[in-house]
């Protein structure tokens, strides 16, 4: 088989895919638009922003016009190349090389096989999500997290809808998570996040002052601030721990030092585990992070320490003060991550699902959006005229802006 994976990279995710799909001997092609600051030594066979390089600020017009054209001339011919090479197109994070998605009607008339699969950001809609989350009763706990939501730079509904329903139209498999999925209508199975573990030394230092890591790629997602009131809380009353604060480390750099870390606290909003979690249990820590079993399908064997905003600073208090019990969840954490999580695992479950009758009952059926969720024309109005005004403020009627930037940003 001939994989096309592609085209925003985020958490290393492409290169993990890649890697598990050459291990079971399939060929590969990977594009991504720009590589990832995180991982500067992951490699790809095409990264489109090399190909169509920088543009001074000080560019004139024509500079520019160049530039776009240039971008454009680039995507077309990675995209018929991908065409001509692949069987199979994996697109994470929303994605697509072509405007309007395009791109997925061709490869279906040339009977490319798509799979779409979702991550987070690029679905998850803020009202939608608070509706959601105000049936499940979770309103007030969650709305710091739908207030930085709402404040997203282009958290628009007509931006996500799009991406959700060409997936929906044109993909053979869609993964994605409840967490995110409250504009699906067409079944799904869940998204399991891949971990090479050959690239983590798992290791357990079994401090008795144990060493606890929070490190956020977004505070605002996070609940950072409620981590650090945490820990404020428990220095305060003399509990015996250390603390570190990691932001903007490399990822082989970030690796080495969870190793030797004791406990991990991730985020304090989602429904899901995610990566920072599953690389933390890899190396031997104890992790602490927001999860809902039963609503997200989450094995009943995850040891992660299930917390909210409410109940971190007693939970947190407990592992640093029970030692027996970190070392205990230390161990449960590598074996799960080996069963669920395992890179090669989880591509091997996606090509099984791609074959005839592959799956055999959906993970998820979404039935928020048919029976619940009401969008207030309101709102609409409101997030059109915002989408004009960014518009003007570049002299650019929206529909031309849209395609000029295309080539140059995903999304």
């Amino acid at each position: 088989m001939r994989v096309f994976a592609g085209l925003l990279e985020e958490c290393n995710m492409i290169f993990t895919y890649a890697k598990a799909l050459r291990s079971l001997g399939h060929e590969t092609y990977t594009v991504v638009q720009r590589k990832e600051v995180f991982n500067p030594t992951s490699r790809y066979d095409e990264i489109l922003m090399e190909r169509i390089g920088s543009c001074p600020k000080d560019a004139g017009l024509r500079e520019r016009v160049l530039r776009i054209a240039r971008a454009w001339l680039v995507r077309l011919f990675v995209f018929l190349k991908a065409l001509v090479k692949c069987d199979t197109f994996i697109f994470l994070f929303g994605t697509s090389f072509l405007p309007g998605y395009w791109d997925y009607p061709i490869l279906k008339m040339c009977g490319k096989r798509i799979v779409c699969v979702f991550l987070g950001g690029e679905v998850c809609y803020w009202y939608a999500y608070q509706q959601e989350v105000r049936l499940l009763g979770l309103e007030c706990e969650l709305k710091p997290f739908i207030e930085y939501r709402r404040s997203g730079r282009a958290d628009f509904f007509t931006s996500k809808i799009r991406v959700v329903r060409a997936a929906e139209r044109f993909a053979d498999l869609i993964l994605s998570h409840p967490t995110m999925g409250q504009l699906q209508t067409r079944p799904y199975m869940r998204t399991s996040i891949p971990i090479d573990l050959s690239q983590y030394r798992f290791h357990i230092p079994d401090r008795e002052v144990p060493l606890v890591l929070h490190a956020p790629s977004d505070r605002g997602a996070k609940g950072t601030s409620y981590v650090l009131a945490a820990v404020d809380q428990l220095k305060k009353e003399g509990i015996p721990f250390e603390f570190r604060l990691i932001e903007g480390m490399p990822n082989d750099q970030l690796r080495v030092l969870l190793a030797e870390a004791d406990i991990v606290v991730d985020q304090l909003f989602s429904y899901a585990i995610a990566t920072l979690a599953l690389e933390s249990l890899a190396t031997g820590n104890v992790v602490l992070s927001r999860y809902s079993p039963s609503f997200a399908h989450i094995p009943a064997e995850c040891p992660v320490v299930n917390v909210s905003i409410y109940t971190l600073t007693d939970q947190l208090r407990r592992v640093i003060l029970d030692r027996h019990m970190r070392r205990r969840l230390a161990y449960a954490g590598r074996e799960y991550v080996e069963k669920y999580h395992s890179h090669v695992r989880v591509v091997q479950q996606i090509l099984a699902w791609l074959e005839p009758a592959g799956i055999d009952a959906y993970d998820f059926v979404p039935r928020f959006f048919r029976d619940s969720f009401v969008m207030p024309a309101e709102l609409l109005k409101e997030e059109e005229k915002l989408k004009k005004e960014r518009c003007g403020r570049h002299r650019l009627p929206s529909r031309i802006r849209h395609w000029a930037v295309w080539p140059l940003v995903l999304g």
